[in-house]
């Protein structure tokens, strides 16, 4: 049987062949391919979440994330003047160390941020504030006494 038979086996192409391709290829054009790979898969998880999230704030326009500690505390929330969205704002909160007299206080720092729309993308200068509360009755409630910021 000689080669113009359409049912013979053609020979497989040498090792040789294949090793001398994968080894010619550069250090930097595999890591361009896996950072190829690793873009594309972070956008096709990561766009779905962003898009839930943003559809989530249209409809609640507020998320908190509390981890069961009332002074440590993350919002998200949509900032609204007059009847349209103009913003976004978020705030963290956490305990400070006790700068006031009385020892049995808890003084909380809340740091907010604000980004704005409505005249072009912009952050507004962040806004800090400080509360303190008392235990009273197994419930924190806010306290008359102040706290310094530093």
């Amino acid at each position: 049987m000689g080669n113009d038979d359409p049912l013979s086996v053609a020979p497989a192409a040498p090792a040789s062949t294949v090793d001398t391709i994968s080894a010619s290829e550069s250090p930097a054009r595999k890591w361009a391919a896996r950072a190829g790979i690793g873009c594309v898969t972070v956008l096709a998880l990561g766009l779905p979440l962003v898009f839930g999230l943003v559809f989530y704030l249209l409809l609640s326009e507020e998320i908190v994330l509390n981890a069961g500690d009332p002074f440590r505390e993350t919002r998200l929330w949509v900032i609204r003047e007059g009847r349209s969205r103009s913003g976004l704002a978020w705030s963290v909160s956490s305990p400070i160390d006790n700068a006031t007299e009385a020892a049995r206080a808890q003084c909380v720092r809340t740091q907010v941020r604000y980004l704005k729309w409505n005249d072009g993308l912009y952050f507004e200068p962040d806004s800090v504030y400080c509360r303190c509360y008392v235990r009273q009755d197994g419930r924190w409630v806010s306290a008359a006494e102040t706290c310094r910021l530093e």
